[in-house]
């Protein structure tokens, strides 16, 4: 049987007595009745006695449009994607309720239209492979009206907040890769000067917590920042162009290394949040080069290599920048006499605490250990990034990577 299409709208009225005694709750059910009686159901059924059934049950409250097999609904909505649920039978000649539904699920157009299957199957089996194939719920047959408008509000009001939901998402990234964008201009670094060093950097995101800053002071001090922001990504990146201002100001002022750490100490303190701090490594390099001045807080043991190519940690610690106002740093620091050839190796922690699938970490020997092969056979510093990949074989990268090697 070809049973017409049926396209019927009401707006419930609420009796002025509701509407004057509780105003709130006749403005929700005013509302919810208005949005509900602009959207449009799919009956798809070979009887004429449920298509009448679902009809008379939810006609008061949204459009229905029917079509009694599921040939007639793949075309009904190939002309009209006007369709906000779909209820549909399963046992059908022709095309069951199955293959309709896998049908309209591989349409992207209408693979989030809702369908609620209609059946007399009283086989688990059969409701959960309905289930697999995208359909959000079961209404047994013979139809309860009360279960029917239960179930079909509860998920036209599922599809809605999913919606919403999804708009939010998509205006909270658009805005997300703005800020992105600015942060990472903001960080674009000029200023950096690459004399004596190689370096690479791998973030988790496309903004990165880890920060890496080198310049030379006008009294030919050579000035490192290795830093690592508490998390990673948009939260941790954002601090950095502050940071990097600061420092390099404080090196065209030829500023003690003790004063550019507690300035920068102090400006983190006075703009981070309680639970926000960069740990980090400063470095300086005298003028001829025969000697190193180190501060780190927070942040793993650098690695020296010694005139022999031996490689060893270099032991070094102290509170992160930004956790306590007005310190003094001047006992933290510590001095190293270096010879030409030599090199030190700072990195954040991203790289020692990736793990693989079993849990293991990378851990400080292994750095150590392929740091001095790398040494021994020229390679690029690259060559670290990639051994850490391998040892995670495939585990997905959980922090950033920051290498800084300094030749003196």
């Amino acid at each position: 049987m070809n049973s017409p299409s049926i396209s019927v709208q009401l707006s419930p009225q609420l009796s002025p007595q509701f509407a004057h005694s509780r105003p709130l709750e006749a403005k929700g059910l005013a509302l919810a009745a208005q949005r509900s009686a602009s959207q449009t159901l799919l009956v798809v059924d070979d009887s004429p006695v449920v298509l009448a059934l679902v009809d008379e049950t939810l006609r008061s409250q949204f459009r229905i449009r029917v079509v009694n097999s599921g040939v007639q609904a793949l075309a009904l909505l190939d002309r009209d994607a006007g369709i906000d649920l779909i209820l549909l039978d399963v046992l059908m000649p022709e095309m069951d309720g199955f293959e309709t539904c896998r049908r309209i699920k591989a349409v992207p157009a209408l693979r989030d239209i809702p369908i609620i299957f209609l059946t007399s199957l009283s086989d688990n089996g059969d409701e959960a492979y309905g289930l697999t194939l995208g359909a959000v719920d079961y209404i047994a047959k013979p139809v309860a009206p009360v279960t029917l408008r239960a179930r079909v509000n509860t998920h036209l009001e599922l599809c809605r907040v999913r919606r919403e939901l999804q708009q939010t998402n998509n205006l909270l990234r658009a805005e997300r890769e703005v800020i992105e964008g600015m942060i990472i201009r903001m960080r674009a670094d000029p200023d950096f000067d690459e004399r004596h060093l190689r370096w690479l950097m791998q973030p988790v995101e496309r903004t990165s917590g880890d920060i890496c800053l080198a310049a030379f002071c006008p009294d030919g001090r050579q000035m490192l920042l290795v830093g690592d922001f508490t998390g990673h990504g948009l939260t941790a990146a954002i601090a950095g162009p502050g940071i990097k201002q600061a420092f390099y100001a404080l090196c065209a002022q030829a500023a003690t290394l003790q004063h550019i750490i507690a300035s920068l100490n102090d400006l983190l303190y006075a703009r981070l949040l309680v639970s926000q701090f960069l740990a980090a490594h400063l470095v300086e390099v005298a003028p001829e080069r025969q000697q190193v001045r180190l501060w780190s807080g927070g942040m793993p043991e650098p690695l020296h290599v010694d005139a022999r190519g031996e490689v060893q940690r270099i032991v070094a610690s102290g509170l992160p920048l930004g956790v306590q106002a007005g310190r003094d740093v001047s006992g933290e620091v510590r001095t190293l006499p270096v010879q030409a050839g030599e090199r030190l190796l700072f990195y954040t922690d991203g790289s020692i605490e990736a793990a693989n699938s079993a849990g293991e970490m990378y851990e400080i020997e292994r750095l150590q250990t392929r740091y001095s092969a790398l040494l021994q056979s020229g390679g690029p510093l690259d060559e670290l990034i990639d051994d850490v990949k391998t040892f995670v074989a495939g585990c997905e990268q959980t922090d950033d990577m920051v290498f800084l090697e300094l030749k003196l």
